[in-house]
């Protein structure tokens, strides 16, 4: 995503899940500040990056459960600091329980997402 800032992000479902609204589902705005990609490599996850389009890009679906691979992983890492009461970054207990809200509310979308075999990406978003 050269020359783009990602300042919303979005998960985008192939199909949309009874009673869910993805748009709303997730704060686009601390999902886009979520910063996790070097923290997901580390785990040898699929970094969030890998799911994510700017609008002039073509976006490639990929099954809900590779993204929710990734974001179970990450919750995982960041509860552990939380217990551990520490953590390589530095991050203070509200830091990491901001990136633990948003990362659940992303688990919730791509969980019921997985349970229909819904496929996804993430959408980027500028303020334009």
């Amino acid at each position: 995503m050269a020359n783009f800032r990602c300042e919303r992000l979005f998960v985008m479902l192939e199909d949309p899940v009874p009673g869910l609204n993805h748009l709303k589902a997730v704060d686009p705005v601390e999902f886009a500040w979520l910063g996790s990609d070097d923290d997901a490599e580390r785990l040898g996850l699929t970094p969030l990056g890998d799911f994510t389009f700017a609008p002039y890009e073509r976006p490639k679906w990929q099954p809900a459960a590779k993204g929710l691979k990734t974001i179970r992983g990450l919750i995982d890492l960041y509860r552990g600091w939380l217990a551990q009461g520490s953590n390589p970054y530095g991050y203070t207990e509200e830091v990491l329980k901001k990136k633990l809200a948003v990362l659940s509310q992303v688990e919730t979308v791509l969980d019921a997402a997985d349970s229909r075999d819904r496929r996804f990406y993430l959408a980027a978003k500028d303020l334009s």
